[in-house]
Order: structure tokens, then sequence, then C-alpha cells
């Protein structure tokens, strides 16, 4: 049987990891569920994990090493994958404040780690996750407190979370397809304005010289 990686958390936030076998992707899930651990992050021993890579996480570019981006600056991408990860924490069964517990311990970006400590000292105090996440406008907006103040009345946040987490990642594939169509049109201005010099600098003065 194959070898299995895996990272968790405990009930009591608390992230674990470590090595197992199993005959499949499935059962090793499963094993990690009976022993009472929410799974992080688990793939084959030897296979290089995804970026951004969780057990059954959406794919983005924005993880690597273990921890989310470096830069100073929240992106688009941080927020994604914050909210893929707490969806899957609250569907696995851990408590609000404990998936946000992970969450700081997860992160190796200062600002995300600060970020998600602020929501959690909302909400221990007592404040809905939708309140918190309204004291940071700039980070979420009002589209995405808007959908987890209705995951809230609904009683189904962690759903609300995967349809943000399918939304976010459209938005991110869009902006690449977006970047990706005017990077190729600059590039041919480039190369055509340096031919352009090419021809003027170097071509058209030895037909000068040639016809004298």
């Amino acid at each position: 049987m194959p070898d299995f990686v895996w990272k968790a958390a405990q009930a009591d936030a608390k992230i674990v990891e470590g090595r197992l076998q199993a005959a499949s992707h499935a059962q090793a899930m499963q094993q990690l569920r009976a022993q009472g651990l929410t799974p992080l992050q688990l793939h084959e021993a030897g296979a290089s994990l995804p970026a951004a890579s969780s057990t059954a996480l959406p794919t983005t570019q924005a993880s690597t090493g273990g921890g989310w981006f470096r830069s100073t600056d929240i992106t688009s991408a941080d927020v994604l994958i914050m909210t893929s990860e707490l969806s899957i924490m609250l569907k696995a069964g851990l408590s609000l404040d404990n998936a946000l517990r992970v969450l700081i311990g997860m992160s190796a970006k200062p600002t995300m780690v600060n970020l998600t400590q602020k929501l959690l000292d909302d909400v221990k105090g007592g404040a809905a996750l939708s309140r918190a996440l309204g004291h940071h406008p700039q980070q979420f907006g009002d589209f995405y407190i808007n959908m987890v103040r209705s995951g809230e009345a609904s009683g189904q946040l962690s759903a609300v979370l995967e349809r943000l987490v399918e939304h976010l990642d459209r938005l991110r594939a869009l902006r690449e397809s977006v970047i990706s169509a005017a990077i190729y049109p600059a590039i041919l201005l480039i190369v055509a304005v340096l031919s352009l010099i090419a021809m003027l600098g170097f071509v058209v003065p030895q037909f000068e010289t040639l016809f004298k």
C-alpha cells in the first residue's frame, strides 16, 4: 500500500502532521477522520503537492511551502485560500473560532495572521463572522460580506463559502485571461518597434553606403 503524507487539525485547533499507509486517497481520508482529525493536506508520499492544494480544496497558486504568499499586501488569492480552507474546516465539523485558530497557525504571511487574529477576536467577543468581516471592507467587499451574512442566516455557512470560492476562482481565472490577452499584443508591438529601430539604425545606412 502507498504511503500518504498528511497535515490535519485536531479538535483543539492544533496542527499535526504525519504519514500513514492506505489503499487509496479516500481510505486515507477516512483513517484521519476516524481519529477525530480534520484533513487539511493529503497527498501520496513522493508526489509533489500542487500549489495551494488542500484536501478537496480548489486549486490556486497562492500557497507554497506550507504557507500563503509572503508579500506584505493581502491579495485576492489570499482571500480565496482563506475562504477555501475555512469552508473545508467548517464542513468537517470544526467550530468557527477553532477554524480561525487553525488558519492563524497555517499562515506564513504576517498580514494574514494579523487579519485572521482580528476576525477571531471579534468572533470570540460575540460578533457574527459577517460583522467581523465588515470591519475589513477593503479585503472582503460588500458582496462577500453579504454572502456570508446570508449563509449565517440560513445555517449553511460552509456551503456559502464554497460558492464564494467558486466565484473568487472564476474572477481569478478571468483576470489571468485578461492579462494574458493584453500581454501578447504588447509583446508583438515591442518586437515590431525593435525591428523598425534595427532597420533604421543598421539596414538603411548600409543601403545608403551601397548607393553612394
